[in-house]
C-alpha cells in the first residue's frame, strides 16, 4: 500500500481543479485511523470561506483505499505577478521527488 496524489482540471474554461489524495495503506486501519475528522471539517469550512459553494471536499472508502478529493474553481494567474499556476506546481513537486500523477475519472 502507500499514497497516490493527483491533479487535473475539469470542466473548460470554467472549470474545477480536482485534487485528489488516495491512501492505500495502514492509514485506513492503522493507528490514526481513529480520528473524529476534525482535520476534514477544518479544510471543508475554509473551503467554504474562500470559494462558497464553489468549493467541496469528499471523502470515501472503496476497495480498501481511502481517498480524499477537493474541488476548487479553476483559476489562471499572471506569471508576472509571481503567482505559479498548476504546470509549475507539477514542475516543483516532480524536482523534489513527489510527483503529481493525472486522475482518472
Amino acid at each position: 500500500g502507500g499514497l497516490r496524489s493527483c491533479g487535473r482540471r475539469s470542466g473548460g474554461a470554467d472549470g474545477r481543479l480536482v485534487l485528489s489524495v488516495a491512501d492505500t495503506g495502514a492509514g485506513l486501519h492503522g493507528a490514526g485511523a481513529k480520528g473524529q475528522g476534525i482535520g476534514l471539517a477544518n479544510i471543508r469550512e475554509r473551503l467554504k470561506l474562500h470559494f462558497d459553494a464553489e468549493g467541496a471536499l469528499e471523502s470515501r472508502v472503496r476497495d480498501a483505499t481511502y481517498e480524499v478529493r477537493i474541488r476548487i474553481p479553476y483559476r489562471t494567474a499572471k506569471r508576472a505577478s509571481g503567482a505559479g499556476n498548476f504546470h509549475a506546481s507539477r514542475q516543483w513537486l516532480a524536482k523534489r521527488g513527489r510527483p503529481l500523477s493525472s486522475c482518472a475519472g
